[in-house]
C-alpha cells in the first residue's frame, strides 16, 4: 500500500477535489486555522496520472517531505521539471532531505532514483527465483558501466559467425570452420594444458569475451591492418549460458577465475577503465580480464562490428552492422 500525505485544516475537512472523491489526489488549500500532516492510505485506483510539479510543490509545502526519496514518481517530476523549480525549493529539498556539503541536488535525485530502480529490479528479481541469478548479473555488471562484451577476430571468420555463432576453440577446432586463426599458438598452448576444470570442462571449451577491447591482444594484431574487427557482444548474453570471468587473461598462472556475481569486485576496474595498461605494474595481463561463456555466443547476441572505415561497407553487405573504431586500433 503506498502512502502520501493528506491534508487537514482546522474543523477536520478533508482537503480532496470534489469531482473524484476520495480517489484523487488532495490539494493545497488556504484557509483559517492551523493546517498538518496525516499519511493516509492511497486507493488503488488514485489518479496517479494527474500528479504534476505544481501537485508535488504543494504537497512541499507541508513540513514533511521525506516521502520523495522513496517515490520514483516524484522524483521524476522534480528531475524533469528541475530547470524551473524556484531556489527557495531547491534549498528546501537540500536542507529537508539532508543533502551533504558537495553534492549536487540533482545529482542527489538522480541518485535516490538509480537507488530505487535497482530495489525494484531485485523486487521483480525474486519473483522468479529461477532466473533471479542469472538477470542479477546483467544488472551488477550494468552498475559497473559494462553493456557489451568483447571478440576479436578476423574478417574473413564473419560468415561462419553469422550462421554458427561464436564458438568455443575446440567447437571451432572440431568442425573446422575457422577460415583464419589470429591466436597466438604459444597462448593456445597454455589454454590448452590448463589444469582449469569447472562443471567437467577445460578453458577451451569456453568462448573468451574481453571486458576491454583496445588491450594487448588487440595491440599484437596492430600490423594486420583492416583485417582484423572486434565484435561487440550485448552483456545480456550471461542471462542464457554458463559463465565464468577473470581478473586477468586466462591463460596466465597468475590469474584467478571467479564464478560469482558477488565477486565482480576481484576485476581490476581501475585498469580496464584506464587510458593505458602500461601504468600498472601488472597492467598487461589485467587488461585482458576476460568473461568465459558456455557453450556459444549465438550470433543474435552481435550488437555491431567495430572496424575501421575501409571495410565498414564489406562488413555491412553480410548483414551487420559496422562500427567505425578507428579510436580503438592501434
Amino acid at each position: 500500500m503506498s502512502y502520501w500525505p493528506q491534508l487537514y485544516i482546522a474543523n477536520k475537512t478533508t482537503c480532496f477535489d470534489g469531482a473524484h472523491g476520495n480517489s484523487c489526489w488532495p490539494r493545497w488549500t488556504r484557509g483559517a486555522g492551523c493546517v498538518w500532516f496525516a499519511l493516509v492510505p492511497l486507493p488503488v485506483d488514485a489518479h496517479r496520472d494527474a500528479m504534476d510539479v505544481d501537485t508535488l510543490l504543494g504537497f512541499m509545502r507541508c513540513e514533511r517531505i521525506d516521502f520523495i526519496k522513496t517515490d520514483m514518481q516524484s522524483i521524476d517530476i522534480l528531475l524533469a521539471s528541475y530547470d524551473r523549480l524556484p531556489d527557495t525549493v531547491k534549498y528546501r529539498l537540500r536542507i529537508d532531505l539532508k543533502i551533504p556539503p558537495g553534492v549536487m541536488t540533482i545529482t542527489a535525485l538522480q541518485d535516490w532514483r538509480s537507488k530505487l530502480l535497482r530495489e525494484k529490479t531485485k523486487q521483480s528479481c525474486r519473483a522468479d527465483e529461477d532466473t533471479c541469478g542469472l538477470h542479477s548479473t546483467t544488472v551488477a555488471l550494468r552498475e559497473y558501466g559494462v553493456e557489451h562484451f568483447y571478440y576479436i577476430t578476423h574478417l574473413d571468420n564473419l560468415l561462419s559467425i553469422i550462421t554458427e555463432g561464436i564458438l568455443s576453440y575446440n567447437q571451432i577446432k572440431q568442425r573446422h570452420l575457422c577460415s583464419n586463426d589470429i591466436s597466438n599458438p604459444d597462448v593456445q598452448i597454455r589454454r590448452d594444458i590448463s589444469d582449469l576444470k569447472r562443471h567437467g570442462r577445460c578453458l577451451h571449451d569456453y568462448v573468451p569475451l574481453y571486458l576491454n577491447a583496445r588491450n594487448p591482444m588487440l595491440y599484437a594484431l596492430k600490423d594486420r591492418g583492416s583485417s582484423i574487427v572486434v565484435l561487440r557482444i550485448d552483456a545480456s548474453i550471461v542471462a542464457e549460458c554458463a559463465f565464468m570471468f577473470t581478473d586477468g587473461n586466462a591463460a596466465c598462472y597468475a590469474t584467478t577465475f571467479y564464478t560469482s556475481i558477488d565477486q565482480l569486485d576481484r576485476i581490476p576496474w581501475d585498469v580496464l577503465k584506464a587510458d593505458y595498461w602500461t601504468d600498472f605494474i601488472d597492467g598487461k595481463r589485467e587488461r585482458c580480464a576476460e568473461f568465459l561463456i558456455f557453450p556459444s555466443v549465438p550470433s543474435t547476441y552481435i550488437h555491431s562490428v567495430m572496424c575501421r572505415n575501409d571495410v565498414a561497407g564489406k562488413i555491412q553487405q553480410m548483414g551487420l552492422k559496422p562500427e567505425n573504431a578507428d579510436h580503438v586500433f592501434f
